[in-house]
């Protein structure tokens, strides 16, 4: 099967964030201003239609995060280029550089979205180890490459609560998503949530840079950090886009036992393949002693998630044994409740007459030897009575009347009887009634 080519519209919005490169690239404040807003607003669009066409079909809030991220961040955008190119202000005199804050919490809201969603999928104890272990490395790298080379205070002043609030956001979108990628060891990620995480890398990344050098007094607009937050708006729209195009999978309707969690299996090898030799780069930034106090975290995660990993298998196992258990269970009870039913219809056959439903000779004779011997029965009735001229009906008529008269005479003793007599079919022309 083909692949299918990319729309239009994806390829008018890889077009025009590359307009906006090259802006900021060429330092071209006032293009950089504009194309910055239109590759967001068309991000928004192109989101916007993704979900649209993918809301007939499922719902999934975590699109609609994306939609108020992008939409927010050209609204934010378009202010800054009102006031610095058309009305020569200072952007940084305004509460503008503060409203980028927005978009990092509509993140961490879209971080606990999806964490309350899949949450019950995955096995808890594991997912704690992996936000401890990947949580505490992400603060030493953090602090080793900001806090500690700038000489921020702990103050209650705006711009200090406002750079804590979009940090903390960051942080916990970055902590989260990093999570979410490397614990999923049994489910392969799909296309469009590879792009929304590379994505979500790129902006807490560029934020974390951001904050370095708003904190150090370096930065400057409209350069390729810029271009790093519309690449951002775009890796959104593209994941979006992915996302209305995949099949939607029917869900399972077999909720008798559990399945594996999400995070149940081997860890990805190549994840520490590539995180050691980035740590081994990163040694004469961080010093040795974080650099052992990492080496000492990946080593206990990955032992605690050895164990956890067994403890998953075993328990899965317990729960499918139990299951199988169950359904055995369930089906011996059903076949012993066939068997009866089955015993109860033969039973029925061999003590009833075919033609006329009545109780037959054999039934007859057992529940007479029963009253007799029974020694609380004081007394009871017997008729015995058969039919004359039954002989000459069968000659005359054929033996298909003598059934019918049989059948309606059975009937009319059956209609005559009382509820503590019993009509039988002795055999022939004959009946009995006790």
């Amino acid at each position: 099967m083909s692949k299918a080519k990319l729309p239009l519209k994806i390829y008018i919005l890889i077009v025009l964030f590359l307009c906006h490169l090259l802006s900021v690239t060429y330092e071209s404040d006032l293009y950089g201003n504009i194309f910055s807003p239109i590759v967001a607003f068309y991000s928004t669009y192109v989101i916007y239609s993704s979900v649209k066409k993918r809301a007939q079909k499922e719902t999934d809030l975590t699109w609609y995060f994306l939609f108020g991220f992008t939409f927010l961040w050209g609204i934010i955008d378009t202010l800054w280029l009102i006031y610095d190119s058309f009305l020569s202000i200072d952007v940084n005199d305004t509460l503008i550089p503060s409203l980028y804050t927005f978009p990092s919490i509509i993140l961490a809201g879209l971080v606990l979205c999806v964490f309350g969603r899949v949450h019950k999928k995955w096995n808890k104890f594991q997912l704690l180890t992996d936000i401890t272990g990947i949580g505490i490395i992400l603060m030493i790298l953090i602090w080793s490459f900001i806090f500690s080379k700038t000489s921020m205070r702990y103050e209650s002043s705006f711009d200090f609560i406002n750079t804590t609030v979009y940090m903390l956001s960051d942080f916990i979108v970055l902590a989260s998503y990093i999570v979410f990628y490397f614990s999923a060891r049994k489910k392969k990620t799909p296309i469009s949530f590879n792009t929304v995480f590379w994505g979500i890398l790129i902006y807490t990344f560029t934020d974390f840079y951001y904050a370095y050098l708003d904190l150090t007094g370096m930065y400057n607009a409209n350069t390729l950090i810029d271009s790093s937050y519309t690449l951002t708006c775009t890796l959104f729209a593209v994941g979006a886009y992915f996302r209305s195009i995949r099949p939607i999978k029917a869900q399972s309707t077999d909720k008798s036992y559990e399945t594996l969690p999400y995070n149940y299996g081997n860890s990805k090898k190549f994840q520490i393949l590539v995180i050691l030799p980035i740590l081994v780069l990163l040694y004469p930034f961080i010093g040795w002693h974080n650099f052992l106090i990492i080496l000492i975290i990946i080593g206990v995660h990955q032992l605690t998630s050895r164990y956890i990993q067994v403890s998953i298998k075993t328990d899965y196992l317990l729960k499918k044994e139990q299951h199988i258990n169950e359904y055995l269970e369930q089906a011996i009870q059903e076949k012993i409740s066939d068997l009866k039913l089955a015993n109860k219809a033969l039973e029925e056959i061999s003590n009833k007459d075919g033609l006329t439903g009545l109780y037959n000779r054999r039934y007859f004779l057992n529940n007479l030897d029963e009253l007799i011997n029974d020694t609380s029965c004081s007394k009871f009735a017997l008729l015995y009575m058969d039919m004359d001229r039954f002989k000459a009906i069968n000659d005359t008529h054929g033996h298909e009347v003598g059934d019918q008269v049989l059948y309606s005479l059975s009937k009319r003793f059956a209609n005559h009887c009382k509820d503590n007599c019993t009509v039988y079919r002795v055999g022939g022309d004959e009946f009995a009634v006790i």
